[in-house]
C-alpha cells in the first residue's frame, strides 16, 4: 500500500506538472496568433499584401493601358499616375481591372500605381512601375521619284528623335522585308533616299521615330503610308498618230478587267479606266495593278446611280478617296456618268485637279456585246486623236480588245492615256474642270 500511495503521490505531481506546461505552450501559441495577426494587420495596412502584377499592356504616344490582377473581397480600384516631375492624378472606383491612361504627352515618362477599395477607403496597393509613351508618328510631307529608280521621302522633325526608322514594300508585298529597312540619323530636316527601285512598281513608305529609354531603343508610331511610283519615261512621238483607249465601269466581278490589262500589257500600251467608287472598294487588287503598269486612273463617281444634275460634291470626291486609299495616288481625270456634265461637277474637278474627258468613238459594247461589231466600230472609223469609249466589265469587250490593239499598233498608232494625248496634241496638260473630246 505504501509503494502505491507513494506511487500515487508521484503521479499526481507529474500531472500538476504537466497542466502548467501544456497552459504554458497554450499561453504562447495565443501569444503568437496576437502577434502574427497583428503584423498581419499592419502589412494588409502598408500595402505588401498588394494589389499584384501590375503591368502595361499596351503605349501609344498618347495613352498607356494598364491591367492588374483581380483581388479578391475588392469593391474597386482607384489608379493612380503623374509625370516624372508632376503630382498624382487619380481615377477612382474602377470595378474592372483594366484602365487606359489618356491625353499623355509623347515619349515621356510616367508612374503608376493601383489601390484597392473596399467601401470607400484604400486598404491595400500595388507596387509603383514606370512607364513610357512612345514617339509620336511622323508626318511624311513628301514622296517622290526621280524616274531613274530613286524615290525620296521627306517627314517633319521630332525634337524627341535619336533616329528614324524607314520601311518600304511594293504593293504586292504583305510584309516589309528586314532588307528594306534604312536607318537615318537625327536632323534637322530628316530625309531618306531610297535607290536601285524597279520601273512600274507602286511603293509603300513608312517612317517611325526612334528614341532612348533606360538606354534602350524605344521605337514610335508609324506614320501613315505614302505611296510613290518609279516609272521609265514613255516616249511619244507627237508627230505620230495617237489613240487615248478609255474603260468606264470598272473594276467588273469577272475576269474582264484582268483580261484586258493582260492585252494591254502584252502590247506595252496604255490606257484610261474610269471606275466607279464601290467597285474599286471591292476589287484594290485588280485597281493596284493598273497603278503598278501606268495605267491613267480615272473617277467614274461613287456609284454610277446618278446622272447630271443629281450627281453631287459627295460622288465625286468618295470616289476619288477611295482609289487614293487603294493605290497612293489621286485619279487624275473623271468622266461623268451619261457623258452628262454640269457647273457642279466641273467646279468640284477643278477643285480635284481633274480635268474631264468625253469621247467621240463609241463602241457601244455595253448594247451589242458582240465582239466582231465592236472591233468594226474601232478600226472602221479611227483617226489620230480619237478617244475611244469601252466598258470594262464585258468579256465581249475583251475578246474584241485582243483584235483591236494588234490592228491599231499595226496601223501605226500609238495607244496612250487621255492625259498623254492632250498633252501630246494641245502641248499643255489637260485643264482641271475643262471637258475634252476630240470634235
Amino acid at each position: 500500500m505504501y509503494k502505491g500511495n507513494k506511487v500515487y503521490r508521484y503521479d499526481r505531481f507529474s500531472q500538476r506538472r504537466r497542466k502548467r506546461k501544456v497552459v504554458f505552450v497554450i499561453a504562447i501559441v495565443i501569444l503568437a496568433l496576437a502577434i502574427i495577426g497583428a503584423v498581419g494587420f499592419v502589412v494588409y495596412k502598408n500595402g505588401f499584401d498588394s494589389v499584384k502584377n501590375l503591368t502595361a499592356t499596351k503605349r501609344t504616344d498618347k495613352t498607356i493601358s494598364l491591367k492588374w490582377d483581380i483581388k479578391d473581397g475588392a469593391d474597386s480600384y482607384n489608379v493612380y499616375w503623374k509625370a516624372a516631375d508632376g503630382d498624382y492624378s487619380k481615377a477612382e472606383h474602377l470595378k474592372k481591372n483594366t484602365y487606359t491612361v489618356k491625353k499623355l504627352k509623347q515619349a515621356s515618362e510616367y508612374r503608376f500605381y493601383v489601390a484597392e477599395v473596399k467601401g470607400n477607403s484604400e486598404k491595400a496597393k500595388s507596387g509603383e512601375i514606370t512607364v513610357y509613351t512612345v514617339a509620336e508618328k511622323p508626318n511624311v510631307k513628301e514622296a517622290d521619284n526621280d524616274r531613274k529608280g530613286t524615290i525620296k521621302i521627306k517627314w517633319n522633325k521630332n525634337p524627341a528623335a535619336v533616329s528614324y526608322v524607314v520601311q518600304f514594300k511594293s504593293l504586292a508585298d504583305s510584309e516589309y522585308p528586314e532588307e528594306n529597312t534604312l536607318k537615318i540619323k537625327k536632323s534637322s530636316n530628316p530625309q531618306a533616299t531610297i535607290t536601285n527601285l524597279k520601273p512600274g512598281v507602286v511603293y509603300d513608305v513608312r517612317v517611325r521615330t526612334v528614341t532612348y529609354k533606360n538606354e534602350k531603343k524605344d521605337y514610335g508610331v508609324w506614320s501613315e503610308s505614302a505611296f510613290t511610283a518609279f516609272r521609265e519615261k514613255r516616249v511619244i512621238d507627237p508627230n505620230k498618230p495617237m489613240i487615248a483607249l478609255t474603260f468606264d465601269d470598272g473594276p467588273g466581278n469577272g475576269k474582264s478587267s484582268d483580261r484586258i490589262l493582260d492585252i494591254l500589257e502584252k502590247n506595252n500600251a496604255k490606257a484610261t479606266f474610269f471606275m466607279i467608287g464601290n467597285r474599286a472598294a471591292e476589287h484594290p487588287d485588280n485597281v493596284r495593278r493598273k497603278a503598278e503598269m501606268g495605267m491613267e486612273l480615272g473617277n467614274h463617281s461613287w456609284d454610277h446611280k446618278k446622272y447630271e444634275k443629281k450627281v453631287k460634291v459627295e460622288d465625286i470626291r468618295k470616289c476619288s478617296d477611295t482609289i487614293m486609299e487603294i493605290t497612293g495616288q489621286y485619279p487624275t481625270a473623271f468622266r461623268p456618268p451619261g457623258g452628262l456634265s454640269t457647273k457642279l461637277i466641273e467646279k468640284e474637278c477643278a477643285n480635284e485637279d481633274m480635268p474631264i474627258c468625253l469621247w467621240n468613238i463609241d463602241t457601244q459594247d455595253w448594247s451589242s456585246r458582240d465582239p466582231s461589231a465592236i472591233y468594226k466600230s474601232v478600226v472602221n472609223s479611227v483617226s489620230d486623236g480619237d478617244i475611244v469609249l469601252m466598258h470594262e466589265i464585258y468579256d465581249s469587250s475583251a475578246d474584241a480588245l485582243k483584235l483591236i490593239v494588234p490592228r491599231l499598233i499595226k496601223d501605226g498608232y500609238q495607244l496612250v492615256t487621255f492625259t498623254e494625248l492632250i498633252t501630246a496634241k494641245t502641248g499643255e496638260a489637260p485643264e482641271p474642270g475643262v471637258l475634252y473630246y476630240n470634235g
